[in-house]
């Protein structure tokens, strides 16, 4: 079920080691949708502030860029920011 104030998507990554979809929102967040079963498995909140215009996954890492002109590195595994 989509959230009643998302604010649409803007980009995307398919992971390469578990076929999860990773997208960037307008609304700063990240979020990720499991394709098997249709699904939003979970997301990180305000991981910018403005949109997301980039994203990029591996097994460990997520990396965003987003319109406030940061470029910021996540661990994958507890979706926590290191960079």
């Amino acid at each position: 079920m989509q959230h009643p104030k998302v604010q649409g998507g803007v980009c995307c990554t398919v992971a390469k080691d578990d076929g999860t979809v990773l997208t960037g929102w307008r609304d700063g967040y990240i979020r990720c949708f499991d394709t098997a079963r249709k699904c939003q498995i979970w997301e990180v909140a305000n991981a910018h502030r403005g949109a997301i215009t980039s994203i990029y996954a591996d097994a460990s890492y997520i990396l965003t860029g987003g319109q406030d002109g940061a470029v910021r590195v996540w661990s994958r595994g507890v979706r926590k920011l290191l960079i």
